[in-house]
């Protein structure tokens, strides 16, 4: 990246994304904006992110990076970011999960473990030899002990006890 080029970071998490640009000029301009939806195509959903900074900011943008809720291998291929991208001046995607994102964001290169808890929750380690990647299955059949999940356990306490299934539970006068 040359120093007349803009940069274009992206956390995209379910509840909201956040973005920031770093400007050819040197200024960070942050940008949020709603969710992102895991259950259809990620990478148009980041098109439409980078289209509408470089509308609001008439920069073109040079790189783009993205931490992905529900990145999968499936969409792993940056061209078709990097083709939709061109017309604001992109020639550079990198995309990666959010569990690897929070875990350079914490961690660096250190080996470790990072919890990555919102809305989902994926957990990843990094040992000498191996990597794993634990849950951030979505809120169907995974994230453990995620906002979603507390909330939805939290519910089906006050339910079972509504429908005479569960104990009384101090959740329901809340609830």
């Amino acid at each position: 990246m040359s120093v007349e080029s803009a940069s274009l970071t992206i956390d995209a998490g379910q509840t909201g994304i956040r973005a920031r640009l770093h400007t050819a000029t040197g200024r960070y301009l942050p940008f949020e904006f709603g969710g992102i939806r895991t259950d259809t195509a990620l990478i148009p959903q980041l098109g439409e992110i980078v289209a509408r900074v470089a509308s609001l900011t008439r920069e073109p943008i040079y790189t783009v990076s993205a931490g992905v809720s529900g990145f999968s291998k499936a969409e792993s291929d940056p061209r078709e970011l990097r083709e939709a991208g061109t017309i604001h001046g992109v020639r550079e995607v990198f995309l990666a999960h959010d569990s690897v994102t929070s875990y350079l964001g914490a961690l660096g290169d250190e080996r470790g473990v990072v919890v990555a808890a919102g809305t989902g929750v994926v957990t990843l380690a990094v040992g000498v030899h191996d990597v794993a990647r634990i849950d951030g299955w979505g809120n169907l059949i995974g994230d453990a002990g995620s906002g979603y999940w507390i909330g939805r356990a939290a519910l089906e306490a006050v339910m079972r006890e509504y429908d005479g299934r569960g104990p009384v539970t101090v959740l329901t006068a809340t609830v």
